[in-house]
């Protein structure tokens, strides 16, 4: 195996046997290579302030490095992400996004599918509500698809709402997408946005900086914003209760320095609260994509390599397409046309909106052909 390879394999069985992310972040700035991790001794650890459970899972790894449970998952591990076109990525890793050695807790290691070099490229993270409204999905999408043609990678966090309607928003406009997730890479959540998910592989990058097999806990989501809001220069805000996970990234990105956006709203919607309590605290006031640009600056210019704008369909919502005509159509009649519940096909009809290849006139449907 190349040094990538050895390295991998051996921060695999570093994160496996047991360690806090604290202590491996002591072990981080104490040794360099985690080989060197693996083979100090457990009195180094423990000299380190690692807990007498970390030094002894290190001791019985030493006495057998092959069999022991941790070198067993790693090799699991190592043989899903090879697999899976996967890298996991460390401090030092030619692939390591910098802008995450800002961050006052950075992560130990990132498992990555798709394409890691997005990492490095400037984002911009788009959050909001999960019970976003359909002018707020829609708002959210026109952002995206300015900012996409500016040249900025839309990273986002995978969920119901204004974060799915950004990453559908990107990859409509044939432009890059990043989902952080608060599981593991390999885990998808909400179960409803696989189709989601797999388009964001493809031309995009699915992050995490948990285990692969990590289910969704309540705990994770806040460690995913702030990596979301660390990878990126800026956060965009579209809708937000005052407590909201939205809110939660807003904040981890003043803490981190980076900019905030947010687009207003009526004092009487509950779902705008959020976004004009962050206008009330200084963030950046915006009606329209030159708001942000404007604001960014040295962070954007207009970038003539981005491809036309093609629609990105799974089998679900590409069966419903097909079906819609010119014509007006109701949603009983597409579901029939499909053969699919009538929920399931109206909330693939908001998708199709969302990417600008259906819209709705009082209450019923069309088909329209793809953009660019």
């Amino acid at each position: 195996m190349d040094k990538i390879e050895d390295a991998t394999l051996q921060w695999l069985i570093l994160h496996h046997l047991g360690l806090t992310d604290g202590e491996l972040r002591r072990l981080q700035r104490r040794w360099r290579e985690p080989e060197a991790m693996l083979h100090s001794g457990a009195e180094q650890w423990r000299g380190l302030g690692l807990a007498p459970s970390s030094a002894a899972a290190l001791q019985a790894w030493r006495q057998q490095p092959d069999a022991h449970p941790a070198a067993l998952r790693a090799r699991h591990d190592r043989d899903w992400l090879h697999r899976n076109q996967g890298q996991l990525l460390w401090p030092g890793h030619p692939l390591w996004p910098p802008l995450l050695t800002e961050i006052a807790t950075p992560p130990v290691l990132l498992y990555v599918l798709g394409d890691a070099a997005l990492l490095a490229r400037p984002q911009l993270a788009v959050v909001g509500s999960r019970r976003a409204t359909r002018p707020g999905r829609l708002l959210a999408a026109g952002l995206v698809k300015d900012l996409v043609e500016a040249g900025f990678v839309i990273t986002s966090g995978l969920a119901h709402g204004i974060d799915g309607a950004a990453h559908q928003a990107a990859l409509t406009a044939g432009g890059a997408t990043i989902a952080v997730l608060g599981t593991g890479a390999d885990v998808v959540y909400p179960r409803q946005h696989a189709g989601l998910y797999r388009a964001v592989v493809r031309q995009g990058a699915v992050v995490s900086e948990l285990r692969l097999g990590s289910p969704p806990r309540p705990e994770h989501f806040p460690r995913r914003n702030r990596l979301i809001s660390g990878l990126s220069v800026g956060v965009l805000v579209v809708e937000a209760a005052l407590r909201s996970g939205s809110l939660i990234t807003a904040r981890m990105a003043l803490e981190q320095n980076r900019e905030v956006f947010a687009v207003p709203g009526s004092p009487a919607s509950h779902q705008a609260r959020g976004c004009n309590d962050l206008l009330r605290d200084g963030a950046v006031l915006v009606e329209s994509s030159e708001d942000i640009l404007s604001e960014l600056g040295v962070w954007w210019h207009p970038s003539p390599s981005v491809p036309a704008p093609r629609p990105s369909l799974d089998a679900a919502p590409l069966a419903v397409y097909q079906v819609l005509a010119e014509s007006l159509q109701s949603v009983e009649e597409l579901a029939q046309g499909c053969g699919l519940a009538c929920s399931e096909t109206a909330a693939l009809l908001i998708d199709l909106e969302l990417a600008g290849l259906a819209e709705q006139e009082g209450g019923l449907w069309r088909q329209l052909p793809p953009p660019g």
